[in-house]
C-alpha cells in the first residue's frame, strides 16, 4: 500500500547512507510488532496542559520509531508531548503544539520542537493539531525533522555527509494524519522525501493481528498523592461595601515527605473577558444569551463581534464565542490573603492548595463545601454614590503637562481619565472611551478602570469627540463628552535636479556622477494652524555626507559629492516652522564614479 516506484532508487541510497553514517545498521526492526500493545487511555476533553504521546510508528525503510522512553524502556528519558495551552486555545477550539523528540535506532533523534523547525518547506514551521473538541477527529499538521542532517544536535551547521537529504518529515501527508477522539490514537501517515512513508497505526495497513503498533495520547498516572485542602476561614464574612476580608487557609500533603507550597484563594468575584464572536455560538439558546441573532433558515448565529464585559455572570459568559470568565484569584506561598469586595452581592470564595510535586487539590464545589466560604456584601446605610466622569487634555502626552485640547498627528496626544467617586476611587469598576470623528476608536478598561486614552499612531487630522463612560461596582454610570482637534504636523521633504530649468524629481535613489552639482528644492509643509492655514518654515538645516559643502542652512542649496563610502550621497534635511514644530527627512543619492580619461600614446 502507498508504494512509489520512483522511490525504489532513493531507498537504496538511504540504506547506503545509513551504513556509512551509523555503521552496519539493519533496516528491519529488532523488536517484533506483536510486542506492542495499546499505549493507554484516550486524553481528557479539557483544553489545558500537556498530554504525553506514547507508542511506536513504522517505516519500511528505517524501521521502528519510538515516541517515548516509556515505550522502549530506555534509560535516557525522552518523549513527545502535546501542549494544549501553547497556542492559546479556548474550548471548544483546542489547538495543540507538539514538542520533544522521537527516536529511531537507525537514524537517531527526530525533533518536533518549534525552535528547531525554522526554515521548513512551508509555514507554519511547527508540529501542531488543530480542531474543535466536538469534531470526531483532530487533524495533525506541520513538520518534524530528523536530526541526522546536522553535524551535532538538532540545529546548527548541516552534516556534509547528508548530501541532498534535508531530514524534513511532513505531517500534512495524504492520507491525512489525525487523532481519533474516541481512542486517542493517531491514524494515518507522515511522509519524508528522504525515507518515504511513516505509518502511525497498524490500522493503516490492516495488520494489527500480527503487529499491534500505534501512536496515542496518554496522560501518565502520577505516583504522587493529591494534596488535600482542609479549611478556609473568612473574617469578616459579611458587611457593607467596600468590604475587606481576611482569608486563612489550611491543607496537608498525603505524601509523608511532601509539603504544601502554594495557596490559591478564589474570591468568587470575576469578570467576563474576551470578544463575543456570534458565529461560534452553536445553539439558538447560546446565541440569544450572547445578545446575537439566530438565523432560523441557515441555522447560524449572526451579529457583530464586541467586548464580553457586558456579560455579568459566569453562566452567560461561557457559551459566547471567545469569552471566558476569569475569577479574581490570589496565589501565594502564605496561607493568608486579603481582598476587598467593592460591589454588593453574594460570593462563594474557594481555596485550593498545591504540593511540592506541583499537583493541586481538587476544586471545591459550590458553597457550602469544604474549603469554601460564603461572602455577603451589602450596601451601607448611606447608599451608593455614583461616580463623576471627567477628562483633561494633554497635547504632548499624559506624562507631560496638561494643555489645550488640540494635538498634532505625530504627537502623543492624550486624554486623561480624571474621574472620581465619592465612595473612593476603588469603587470605580470600569471605563469606556468612545472616539468618533475622521476615524473611530474604542477602549474598554476593567483591569485599570481609570485608564487614559492615548492617540494611536497614524491617526488622521480632523475634529473628534471623546465620550467617556465611567461605571462603579453598584452599576451606576456617569458620562462626559470632550471635543478635541488633531492638526496635521509639519512634514519635511525636498526634491533633486541636475538642471533646475528642466524639472525636479524624487531624491530617493537619484543618480549623479561624482563631482556633478546637484540642486535641492525644499518642498516641506509647516504644521497646520487652527485657522486652516499652515505655519511657514523658518529654519532649514542640511547635511551632505561626503559632499561639498558638507552642511548648509539655505532653503534651496546645491552640492557636489564624492563616492568614498556606502553612505556617500546621504542627504538629510531638518526643518522648523514658526509654531516651533520640527521634522527631519533623509534620502540616499546614488553617486557614480566617472570613467577614467584615456589618451593614446605614440609608439615612437
Amino acid at each position: 500500500m502507498f508504494k512509489n516506484s520512483s522511490f525504489i532508487k532513493k531507498r537504496q541510497l538511504i540504506k547506503i547512507f545509513l551504513l556509512v553514517v551509523c555503521g552496519a545498521l539493519i533496516l528491519t526492526a529488532t523488536r517484533t510488532k506483536g510486542d506492542l500493545g495499546p499505549p493507554g487511555p484516550p486524553p481528557s476533553e479539557e483544553c489545558v496542559g500537556l498530554v504525553e504521546v506514547h507508542g511506536w510508528a513504522w517505516s519500511d525503510n528505517i524501521g521502528w520509531i519510538s515516541f517515548s522512553s516509556e515505550t522502549d524502556g530506555s534509560s535516557v528519558e525522552y518523549g513527545v508531548k502535546i501542549d494544549y495551552e501553547a497556542l492559546g486555545g479556548i474550548p471548544p477550539y483546542c489547538p495543540g503544539l507538539l514538542q520533544g523528540y522521537a527516536w529511531s535506532d537507525n537514524i537517531g533523534w527526530i525533533t518536533f520542537n518549534e525552535s528547531e523547525l525554522a526554515g521548513c518547506p512551508s509555514s507554519p514551521c511547527q508540529a501542531y493539531t488543530s480542531s474543535m473538541k466536538t469534531d470526531p477527529e483532530e487533524p495533525v499538521g506541520g513538520w518534524a525533522r530528523a536530526c541526522y542532517v546536522f553535524q551535532s544536535g538538532c540545529s546548527g551547521p548541516l552534516n556534509p555527509d547528508a548530501g541532498e537529504w534535508d531530514g524534513w518529515i511532513s505531517l500534512n501527508a495524504d492520507p491525512n494524519l489525525v487523532i481519533n477522539r474516541d481512542t486517542g490514537e493517531f491514524e494515518g501517515w507522515a511522509w519524508s522525501d528522504d525515507f518515504g512513508w511513516i505509518s502511525f497505526n497498524c490500522l493503516n495497513e490492516e495488520e494489527c493481528t500480527t503487529s499491534n503498533y500505534k501512536i496515542a495520547e496518554w496522560n501518565l498516572p502520577s505516583t504522587n498523592l493529591t494534596p488535600v485542602c482542609d479549611s478556609l476561614i473568612a473574617n469578616p464574612s459579611s458587611g457593607d461595601a467596600p468590604l475587606t476580608v481576611n482569608f486563612t487557609g489550611s491543607g496537608h500533603d498525603q505524601d509523608e515527605t511532601g509539603t504544601i507550597v502554594q495557596y490559591e484563594f478564589n474570591t468568587g468575584e470575576g469578570a467576563c473577558e474576551g470578544s463575543i464572536v456570534c458565529g461560534l455560538a452553536l445553539t439558538q439558546a447560546a446565541c440569544e444569551a450572547c445578545g446575537c441573532s439566530w438565523d432560523k433558515v441557515s441555522g447560524f448565529c449572526t451579529g457583530p463581534s464586541r467586548d464580553c464585559s457586558s456579560l455579568d455572570s459566569e453562566e452567560s459568559c461561557s457559551p459566547c464565542g471567545l469569552c471566558s470568565w476569569n475569577f479574581n484569584k490570589i496565589t501565594t506561598s502564605e496561607n493568608t490573603a486579603q481582598y476587598t469586595y467593592n460591589a454588593t452581592g453574594t460570593y462563594c470564595a474557594k481555596l485550593r492548595v498545591q504540593d511540592d510535586y506541583g499537583d493541586w487539590s481538587e476544586t471545591p464545589g459550590d458553597c457550602p463545601d469544604t474549603c469554601t466560604q460564603q461572602i455577603i456584601v451589602t450596601e451601607g446605610e448611606g447608599g451608593n454614590n455614583p461616580p463623576t466622569a471627567d477628562i483633561t487634555c494633554y497635547p504632548e502626552g499624559c506624562s507631560q503637562s496638561p494643555g489645550s485640547c488640540t494635538g498634532y498627528t505625530r504627537s502623543l496626544f492624550c486624554l486623561k481619565n480624571d474621574s472620581t467617586d465619592p465612595d473612593g476611587q476603588g469603587d470605580i469598576a470600569s471605563s469606556t472611551w468612545i472616539i468618533t470623528g475622521e476615524t473611530n476608536d474604542t477602549l474598554h478598561c476593567t483591569v485599570d478602570p481609570l485608564c487614559n486614552w492615548t492617540m494611536p499612531s497614524y491617526f488622521p487630522s480632523g475634529d473628534y469627540n471623546a465620550e467617556l463612560h465611567v461605571e462603579d461596582y453598584a452599576g451606576e454610570v456617569d458620562i462626559v463628552n470632550q471635543s478635541f482637534k488633531i492638526l496635521q504636523d509639519i512634514i519635511a521633504d525636498f526634491e533633486c535636479s541636475l538642471k533646475p530649468d528642466s524639472g525636479w524629481q524624487s531624491c530617493d535613489g537619484f543618480k549623479v556622477a561624482e563631482g556633478a552639482r546637484v540642486y535641492f528644492k525644499d518642498t516641506s509643509t509647516g504644521s497646520e494652524n487652527t485657522s486652516g492655514g499652515y505655519w511657514p518654515i523658518t529654519s532649514w538645516s542640511w547635511t551632505f555626507t561626503d559632499g561639498s559643502p558638507s552642511t548648509s542652512n539655505a532653503q534651496n542649496p546645491s552640492a557636489t559629492f564624492e563616492a568614498l563610502s556606502s553612505n556617500s550621497g546621504l542627504v538629510t534635511l531638518s526643518v522648523v516652522d514658526q509654531n516651533g514644530r520640527s521634522d527631519q527627512v533623509s534620502y540616499k543619492l546614488y553617486i557614480t564614479k566617472s570613467f577614467p580619461q584615456w589618451q593614446e600614446a605614440s609608439p615612437y
